[in-house]
């Protein structure tokens, strides 16, 4: 058996461009926005879609291709965790520091820099960035966004036609009333001015976040182009798994991929967890149906402890809830169940805890409420696959 040091798979991060398949509809979509930017316009786009669904991979190709054909100068700025403004506006700036090492442009924007920073150090490749910038200067930009990106783009005019910015995952700001406003005045900005600025925006994030936004301003609903992405075809999910696993020259029985896309449920994540984990137990260059079933429990382990909230996956690890879970998760994927028809096919012990498990449930937004009295869906997909691989798994483990 040959040593592996390396799998073709990713969890846990975008897919890289080799692995990228499918959502060709999408990534037109965005493409023609990156065209119109690279010609003069303003265009503003909120890719939205379940977590785990592949919009980091989606946006990150589109930035590759949208650099190359259409000359767009990009910064990708991932936002999950950040709560204030000022730092949505220093997590740009990092990033753009280290785009502007990646491509050798640092010295074209060392004014531009050193008008902003009081200290800037950085590696040759941009991998470690340091600086220091006043907090009143922070706070100016802002207050002052657009004349920032009128600034970048200044410096990169000459060898792009434009600038897609990307704000990857908004868990943390689309919440800020001040947020919604600060994106709302750039754009109105930009439309009444006479020097227009040629940018395609790029905010993604769940479709709870973009309703976050509208709610604090509602205006905002209107700036931009809904762009969603959902689950990948089996066509397209076998196309990955082949794609990795041909690039380390395994081969895939049958029965095995059968079972892995079963498993995966068309969501990139899971796709890559599942992969991974098949990977490193496989032992002979051969995927067979076994080595599926291992790593896909393995996955299913995985998948629960990184990706749900740690209290919500201390709950459906509770005996007490989890065959309730378990069964509502067989429904298909975007199922809508109603409480009276859930309850005829529960036990007299889940009957009597059914109440309380919705409000917990709802609590802790696993599920949510629909828009008729007495029906409740999952939150989001990732949960409802994540329990029905981790309930099949185990049944099939106990069968075997």
């Amino acid at each position: 058996m040959a040593f592996k040091d390396r799998s073709p798979f990713y969890p846990g991060r975008p897919a890289p461009v080799e692995l990228f398949t499918g959502r060709q509809a999408e990534i037109e979509r965005i493409l023609r926005s990156a065209r119109q930017a690279a010609a003069g316009k303003q265009e503003n786009i909120f890719l939205q879609g379940e977590y785990g669904i592949g919009k980091s991979s989606l946006a990150h190709y589109v930035r590759l291709v949208a650099e190359k054909e259409h000359r767009l100068f990009s910064v990708h700025t991932y936002v999950g965790t950040v709560t204030a403004l000022e730092n949505v506006v220093r997590k740009i700036l990092e990033e753009l520091i280290r785009e502007t090492a990646r491509k050798n442009l640092l010295n074209k924007f060392r004014e531009f820099f050193k008008s902003l920073l009081s200290n800037l150090q950085v590696d040759l490749f941009g991998l470690s960035v340091e600086f220091d910038i006043e907090d009143r200067k922070l706070k100016n930009l802002v207050d002052n966004f657009l004349p920032l990106l009128r600034g970048i783009y200044q410096q990169v005019q000459d060898e792009y036609r434009g600038i897609l910015l990307i704000l990857d995952d908004l868990n943390g700001v689309a919440n800020l009333p001040l947020f919604a406003g600060m994106i709302k005045s750039m754009v109105d900005e930009i439309a009444t001015s006479d020097q227009p600025l040629p940018l395609l925006l790029l905010l993604t994030g769940v479709e709870q976040r973009r309703f976050d936004m509208v709610r604090n301003h509602p205006s905002v609903g209107r700036i931009f182009d809904v762009v969603e992405i959902k689950g990948l075809s089996p066509e397209e999910s076998e196309q990955v798994f082949r794609k990795a696993f041909d690039s380390e020259k395994i081969a895939v029985e049958g029965e095995a991929m059968n079972a892995m896309l079963r498993y995966a449920g068309g969501m990139p994540k899971f796709i890559h967890e599942i992969g991974d984990a098949v990977f490193w137990i496989d032992r002979d260059n051969r995927i067979d149906i076994n080595d599926a079933y291992q790593g896909a429990l393995f996955a299913a382990e995985s998948i629960g402890k990184k990706y749900l909230a740690p209290e919500v996956y201390a709950v459906i690890r509770s005996a007490k809830y989890k065959s309730i879970l378990r069964k509502l998760a067989q429904a298909p994927v975007g199922a809508v169940f109603q409480r009276s028809a859930v309850k005829d096919f529960l036990s007299l012990e889940e009957n009597k805890v059914f109440d309380q498990f919705l409000r917990k449930m709802k609590g802790l937004g696993v599920i949510k409420a629909g828009e008729d009295r007495g029906e409740y869906s999952f939150a989001n997909e990732l949960i409802r696959l994540y329990l029905s691989l981790e309930g099949n798994l185990t049944a099939a483990k106990i069968k075997t």
